[in-house]
């Protein structure tokens, strides 16, 4: 029984990936109705049926596979490409996303756009939505709500009074200056450029890119948290391009001056939140 068992777990694991959670769902009961009260072994049934891989490889039209691919692929590249920019190595690539282009357009921004606007539309047309809502999702959702305030806290902070911010950590004002790879004067703000990089960046991609395969093989509102994610990955980029290039004790730099970043990044929160709820529905 437990030999059984292990290839119809691979063969439904495959057919989930390669067909999809909402057309796999009828293959994946034909098959354990087929082998309910079959004493054949793993080894039989792969000499009769094939190794799973194989046996759910003759029921996969190759054109929508291969499109799913690309969409995947395109997905995975709207996140992981910004959320790992800022990492050690990866300086031109995120100079190349966020750098201004004309109009005030970012790469990065524009990624993110399409990638949380791409998750929605393709996972509420083509995925599988569960009676109940797994329970992974709500506890990621709320990881996610609790990093985003932490993190526009932190940032209102230092953007609202720099210098108190810094001696609240116990550090002697001097210039709120961090130049990025090169030197900090505060390590409270070096401390939150680097949560921003690691947490925002490699933490939010880690998060999105799980949520996008379980999409595929299980409850497709598991795009809710892809599509938070990228909001939290988002703004955690925004932070991070104003604190390693902006000298915000320079006359000119109160906080009525740096208060649009600020509400800029709680309208990305807020659009974030909005696209997440539609993926919920």
């Amino acid at each position: 029984m437990r030999k059984r068992k292990s290839w119809l777990d691979r063969f439904s694991r495959a057919a989930r990936w390669r067909l999809g959670a909402k057309d796999a769902g009828e293959v994946i009961g034909d098959y354990r109705e087929l082998l309910d009260g079959d004493a054949r072994t793993e080894e039989e049934l792969a000499r009769d049926l094939g190794k799973p891989l194989d046996a759910v490889k003759r029921l996969t039209e190759p054109k929508r596979y291969r499109l799913w691919l690309a969409v995947f692929a395109a997905l995975a590249l709207c996140l992981a490409l910004p959320g790992l920019s800022p990492l050690p190595g990866g300086n031109y690539l995120w100079h190349w996303l966020f750098e201004n282009r004309p109009f005030g357009v970012q790469l990065g921004m524009v990624l993110a756009l399409l990638g949380a606007a791409g998750a929605v539309v393709w996972f509420r047309r083509k995925g599988r939505k569960g009676e109940a809502l797994p329970h992974g999702i709500p506890v990621l959702l709320a990881i996610l709500l609790v990093w985003l305030a932490l993190a526009l806290g932190a940032s209102w902070a230092w953007l609202h009074d720099p210098l108190g911010f810094a001696e609240m950590w116990g550090e002697r004002p001097a210039q709120v200056l961090w130049w990025r790879l090169n030197y900090s004067v505060y390590r409270s703000v070096a401390l939150l450029v680097g949560g921003l990089e690691w947490v925002g960046g490699l933490g939010m991609a880690v998060i999105g890119l799980t949520a996008l395969v379980k999409a595929r093989t299980g409850d497709r509102r598991w795009a809710a948290v892809y599509v938070l994610s990228m909001t939290a990955m988002l703004v955690a980029m925004k932070q991070l391009d104003v604190m390693t290039n902006t000298c915000i004790d320079l006359p000119g730099h109160e906080w009525a001056a740096l208060s649009g970043y600020f509400y800029r990044w709680v309208t990305m929160a807020a659009a974030g939140l909005v696209g997440a709820g539609v993926a919920l529905c």
